[in-house]
């Protein structure tokens, strides 16, 4: 099931309102009612849902403007087509995209056959002339009043006890006194679309005066709803929009500088019926039955609550407000008027350390965060207490390096704008750039972005959606309700201490520090809850964290953290390498796994499965799960892994494991797809830490005990797994069970896992490609309003502004080839960068082809490596290249080096191991020094004696890496001067 576009890529077609075809069938007065900024209706679609793309299908087409965009049609269409008998199954559903009463006039001309629309009036109006009738109510929509962050007009919900309705009188009437004294601006659309119509009516209402009259304040922008927010955004606008698109909007993280200020109530209700022709189809009428049944609205009920906000967008007929923890003004993040360090500090010169000093302060961390080495006293012996006294120096170099500095600074911090002052210490480690380590005031130490990076488990670290993390970034503080994975929290997340926040998409990764305003490790849940968790101090992008004595940018984020990785899993953490568990007792903390194996009769306990199979279904009578069930679930889990490697790998040795196995390779490969989560509830359950043994450490060493595995110690911090006994009894008996259907398909996770741990080179045979993406900046994003999405090929980049301009008018008359500039394509494009800008601007008008190169131009880079049609995560800049270079070593031995390889997924270890054997020499491999940080995952470097450049092209291209992404450096031509 897909979305299609037209086969020529062209925006779709638009006619005029007078168009003769309309009247055709009916001289309707909605032809002649109020004129609109824009008269043009669209008649083909924008998308086409189907199955596939048979020309010989039949085609229900649905007029709407902004619900789809939220993605709800493409879900209910697939639905819907998904339960039809595969003989039946010829036809496809299209969305055709008009604001409400354009929609019904498409209708009328017979340009759709499904209009939803949101004008009770002109669809009486349609019922009364006798052209069409309301087969029913799909679903509730509801008016949002949406405006920045800082709020300066106040329209904020207060926590008095005024109805609605008086609440929203108030917010208006503030709103226009804040316009009126230049402090506000209101975007409204003009375009005749409810939205419009809705906003004429509220200000009516309120008694504001000059709204409708062209006020200073009052701004048009005819634009689609999406396309609308976007602007508001840019501008710090308020406006009137809709919660559904307010929220798709949230997700596509394009109008971080909005919030919902006013919702709720019954004259901000938006219900949407479904229209149709009085000559309509059997099968359209089936499917505007089926839009308006029980079906459609159990999709609908849901529908968003799987996004970061975990709200739904839409509402069913019979429910026509939601409820209080619904609401989105109600758990928006507040912004603190200024944040320590948002704006640039004033910095003194920096100055050394004494050594003395360095040694206080790097002790008094270690007794402030609870990081005590090993200790020794008298009575031990002198073997002992010499290694407690190297543990000691060491973690403190590690906190505190011998290169550290300090310097005196002061800001402004709170809402009052108070000064304070402290101290910063600079420093670095390994040779990498100094930067601000760790920061001081009132005597107590906060550790920087830095500083945690490189110590993983110095602080508790708190979780929460990457959208929220964006707010944090921009100084927010973060809300009880915006905390994830938990309860339970960390159990030092008390109240006062220094914590940090990682994305859930990128978990193992701190991107800011504060300090818990709440005890949040005693919190037994977050939905419903108020205030805030965690005020915000510092955060990768603020000026801290810029700071540099090089003058260099600051340093983004890595990608992940191995050993944060191992806190986020349950196991223990390490500072300087010190292992810091409440629990370290090797043998201790868990039940023997043969008491929690099974149930009586030896079969797998049955987890409770939501009947539609819909992973995000909340059922608020489902029991809370008991450890045994827990440590059931993971053995289970492991159990079950193990028993599909074995079946789908009969023939490989070890049945394709490669061993050793690290924690964190069992954790994501080997249990995480393999869980019994069928519910949201039952994901937040089934987690490590909520298990007898804790962590990942000692569950592996209970499995030992068992003899079903082998483990061996690593690096004295870290358990791995040697070797699995696959004719274990368990093993022989187990019975695999049914995995969850999640939205990437749990089964295919757990067959993806399996796979990539094979002995097999699964990178021979791999196709590759690689595709150049264009991002548009902050400026260019109106003219992709039509079709917002994070990326661009060029082919949809010449889509995107054919479609803006013909929705702005902005064609020639006199020449289809020119486009005639508007403030946005003059300030955004031609912003005096290019040689022609002043050309350009001076004319007013500029080739269309010139403008799509030119918009292209504009637009950051990125690129996308597709392995056998998967997508890899986009990345800015362009592709590197491997590198292949010949160099002479111990006088006249030439040797061939090989990087760059993991980029297309190519394992440099099998590489070697082929090369070994076809050049018949000796190979080796290690980490590439300084090709990554001290926070990534190593870079490997193949090496194979001779001048082996041939053997290594073709060995690539067997594993799809063109020689046109191949860079050879041939030192050994270079010095012999050939």
């Amino acid at each position: 099931m897909r979305g299609l576009k037209s086969a020529s890529g062209s925006p779709p077609q638009q006619i005029d309102i007078s168009d003769p075809r309309f009247a055709k069938t009916h001289p309707s007065a909605l032809l002649y009612r109020d004129a609109t900024a824009s008269n043009l209706i669209t008649i083909t679609p924008l998308e086409t849902y189907a199955g596939t793309a048979a020309p010989d299908r039949s085609t229900i087409r649905i007029g709407n403007g902004g619900a789809g965009y939220t993605g709800i049609f493409r879900t209910l269409a697939e639905a819907y087509l998904s339960q039809m008998p595969g003989s039946d199954h010829r036809l496809n559903i299209a969305w055709i995209s008009n604001h409400s009463r354009h929609s019904l006039v498409a209708l009328l001309g017979g340009f759709v056959d499904i209009a939803l629309t949101y004008e009770p009036d002109n669809e009486d109006l349609a019922i009364r002339e006798g052209w069409a009738g309301r087969v029913g109510r799909v679903f509730n929509d509801h008016f949002v009043i949406a405006g920045p962050v800082a709020d300066h007009a106040g329209l904020a919900p207060s926590q008095s006890n005024e109805p609605g309705e008086s609440k929203l009188k108030a917010a208006l009437q503030r709103l226009a006194h804040a316009g009126q004294a230049g402090k506000a601006i209101w975007h409204s659309r003009g375009d005749g679309s409810a939205t419009f119509t809705k906003e004429r009516e509220l200000f009516a209402a309120a008694g504001v005066d000059g709204v409708t009259n062209n006020a200073a304040w009052l701004h048009m922008h005819p634009l689609t709803p999406y396309a609308a927010l976007q602007r508001a955004n840019t501008d710090g606008a308020y406006l009137l929009t809709d919660r559904a698109t307010f929220l798709t909007a949230q997700q596509h993280d394009v109008i971080g500088g909005l919030r919902v200020l006013v919702e709720g109530g019954q004259q901000l209700l938006n219900p949407c019926a479904a229209m149709v022709r009085s000559d309509v189809s059997a099968e359209t009428v089936r499917f505007a039955a089926w839009l308006c049944g029980d079906k459609a609205r159990n999709i609908v009920k849901v529908y968003g609550k799987n996004w970061a906000r975990r709200k739904a967008l839409f509402t069913v007929p019979e429910q026509e407000d939601f409820a209080d923890e619904e609401r989105l003004a109600s758990v928006r993040c507040n912004i603190t008027v200024s944040i320590m360090f948002k704006k640039k500090p004033t910095i003194k010169p920096l100055s050394p350390l004494r050594s003395s000093d360095r040694r206080k302060l790097a002790d008094q961390i270690i007794a402030d965060f609870d990081l005590a080495p090993l200790s020794a006293d008298d009575s031990d012996s002198a073997e002992k207490r010499a290694e407690a006294t190297v543990a000691r120096t060491s973690l403190r170099s590690s906190l505190l390096p011998d290169n550290v500095q300090s310097a005196r600074f002061t800001t402004t911090h709170g809402p009052e704008l108070k000064q304070i002052s402290g101290t910063i210490y600079v420093g670095s480690q390994d040779g990498t750039d100094s930067r601000i380590l760790w920061w001081q005031i009132d005597g107590r130490m906060y550790p920087s972005i830095y500083t945690l990076w490189n110590h993983p488990g110095i602080v508790p670290l708190l979780h929460t959606p990457e959208i929220v993390v964006k707010k944090l970034r921009g100084g927010a503080d973060l809300m009880t309700p915006g905390l994830a994975r938990g309860p339970p929290f960390p159990k030092k997340a008390r109240k006062g201490a220094v914590v940090g926040v990682a994305s859930l998409e990128r978990p193992s990764v701190p991107v800011s520090v504060g300090v818990c305003e709440i005890d949040v490790s005693a919190l037994e849940q977050v939905q419903g809850a108020k205030g805030h968790a965690m005020e915000t101090l510092h955060w990768a992008g603020d000026e801290l964290w810029s700071y540099s004595t090089g003058a260099r940018p600051g340093q983004e984020p890595p990608e992940a953290i191995e050993g944060w990785q191992r806190a986020t899993d349950g196991d223990e953490l390490s500072v300087g390498g010190l292992i810091i568990d409440e629990e370290d007792d090797d043998e201790g903390g868990g039940v023997p796994v043969e008491s929690s194996a099974a149930t009586g009769n030896g079969a797998p306990l049955e987890f409770k499965t939501p009947a539609e199979g819909n992973a995000q279904d909340e059922d608020p009578d489902e029991p809370e799960l008991s450890q045994k069930e827990i440590d059931e679930a993971f053995r289970n889990a492991f159990l079950c892994s193990i028993h599909q490697q074995k079946t789908s790998h009969p023939h490989e040795a070890n049945h394709g494991l490669v061993y050793p196995l690290t924690q964190s390779s069992v954790v994501s490969s080997l249990i995480n797809p393999f869980l019994p989560a069928h519910t949201q509830r039952q994901s937040q359950q089934l987690q490590i830490k909520k298990t007898s043994w804790k962590n990942i450490r000692k569950f592996l060493k209970a499995l030992d005990k068992e003899k079903l595995i082998k483990t061996k110690e690593k690096d004295g911090n870290e358990t791995t797994i040697t070797d699995v006994d696959f004719n274990d009894p368990a093993l022989a008996s187990f019975k695999p069970y049914r995995l969850p259907k999640k939205d990437t398909g749990s089964f295919a996770q757990a067959e993806q896992a399996t796979v990539t741990s094979s002995g097999g080179d699964d990178a021979v045979g791999q196709k590759i490609e690689i595709r150049t993406l264009l991002k548009p900046t902050r400026e260019l994003q109106p003219l992709f309003a039509s079709a917002p999405q994070p990326y661009y090929t060029t082919a949809e980049i010449g889509s995107a502004v054919t479609a803006y301009v013909t929705a702005e008018s902005l064609v020639s008359a006199t020449n289809k080839r020119l486009v005639t500039l508007n403030p946005t394509l003059a300030n955004a494009v031609f912003d005096g960068s290019g040689s022609l800008d002043k050309e350009v601007l001076a004319k007013g008008s500029v080739p269309r082809d010139a403008l799509i190169n030119r918009v292209s131009k504009a637009m950051s880079s990125s690129y996308t490596i597709v392995r056998n049609g998967v997508e890899a995560k986009a990345k800015s800049g362009k592709p590197p290249k491997v590198q292949i270079t010949l160099e002479t070593r111990s006088g006249n031995k030439t040797v061939t080096k090989v990087s760059g390889l993991e980029t297309y997924f190519v394992n440099p270890r099998l590489l070697a191991d082929e090369l070994r054997k076809t050049c018949a020499g000796a190979t080796s491999v290690e980490a590439l020094a300084g090709a990554a940080k001290k926070t990534e995952k190593a870079v490997e470097e193949v090496m194979v004696q001779g001048p082996q450049k041939d053997a290594v092209l073709k060995a690539l291209e067997k594993r799809g890496v063109k020689s046109a992404w191949v860079e050879v450096n041939d030192k050994v031509k270079k010095k012999g001067g050939r």
